[in-house]
Order: structure tokens, then sequence, then C-alpha cells
């Protein structure tokens, strides 16, 4: 909750910003993240559980690609797949692979507050919308019921994605006005993704 972070979204643009008018002309890249747990080799270190590791993990990875800045985590036990942290974070570089920052309008309604999103577009023309409530994460949050609504997105087919516990189905949805609407839609502490197709 501290108010430097809570604006680090706006400060990495201010800084993408202000290279490129100097001439900037490479990558952005954050470069080791990293959430300590219990399976690290650090006992003396005080970290999170692996639950909420993997959170904040995807929270990252989704925050930072939004924003158009390349991710490497430092990640001890990296390799191995009984991990939940590690499974969540395969999952989300798969299903982001090819993925850019696209701005899609969205509003959403309902109890959730202080969400965070962001959207993209993928190489076959499916978008992808990503949202969570960003305060403090839990091992256990059962989400908030909320309705989304994407302006101009009637027709197009919805599925959402929980990349932390690895399953995904086909989402309800209704066509009004022009815009999609999906509604109970779980708002939880860390990313739910959408895709959108044709």
């Amino acid at each position: 909750d501290d108010p430097y972070y809570q604006n680090y979204p706006q400060l990495v643009t201010q800084l993408r910003e202000l290279a490129t008018s100097e001439g900037f002309q490479g990558q952005f890249l954050v470069e080791e993240t990293k959430w300590r747990t219990a399976s690290d080799d650090e006992p003396q270190m005080q970290g999170v559980t692996e639950v909420v590791a993997a959170k904040y993990y995807l929270r990252t990875i989704v925050m930072h690609r939004g924003l158009g800045v390349i991710v490497t985590i430092a990640l001890p036990g990296a390799h191995d797949p009984t991990l939940q942290k590690v499974q969540a974070i395969h999952n989300i570089c798969d299903l982001m692979a090819g993925a850019n920052p696209h701005n899609i309008p969205i509003e959403i309604q309902g109890g959730a507050t202080n969400i965070k999103s962001y959207s993209f577009t993928l190489p076959n023309g499916d978008r992808m919308v990503a949202l969570w409530t960003d305060g403090v994460a839990v091992d256990d949050n059962p989400g908030i019921s909320s309705t989304l609504t994407l302006p101009g997105f009637a027709g197009w087919h919805a599925t959402g994605i929980d990349v932390l516990n690895s399953f995904e189905q086909t989402l309800i949805t209704s066509n009004e006005n022009g815009n999609l609407v999906i509604r109970d839609l779980l708002i939880k502490d860390y990313p739910i993704i959408i895709r959108l197709a044709k």
C-alpha cells in the first residue's frame, strides 16, 4: 500500500515517454522481481506463501507486459513444476506469447474496488483483458461478483482463464446495444484473463 508503488505504472509510463523523447529506441526491461517463500533456500528471510507469491508474480508479469516492458524473474526452484508459483508463471507466459499491449475500454460494475486492468491483442486477432483487485493478496480470495461490459465487442466469444489454478471455461455473455456483457464475473486478487475471439 506504499504510495510510491501505487503510482508505479505512471512512473514507468513517464520514464518510457522521457526515454523515447530523447531518442531511445530499445526495449524496456525490469529485472529480478522476486517474492521469497518457504521453498526458497533462504529460511532466515521472512516471505509469503506459495499461493501469495504466485499471485504477485502474475500481477507483475501482466502489469509490465501491459506497460510494454519485458519482465525477468529471480525464481529459486524455477524448474520445479510442483511449486504453484512456477506453474502459474508458465501458464501466464504461454498464454501471453505474442501478446502486445492494446487499449480496450471496459466498464465494471459491482463491489470490487481498486481494480487494475490491462488489455492485449494477439497475433491471430484475438484480444485479452486481464483484471484483478490490487490490494494485499491472501491465500484464499473468493472474488467479488461484478459485471463487465466491453463496448463494441457484441458477437465476440469470451473465455475466462484462471492461470493460477490452470483452468478455463466459456463465459456466458449477452449482447446489449453493440456491447458484450459478462455478468457474475468473479474479480479476484490475481489476474483473471478474459480471452475474446470472433
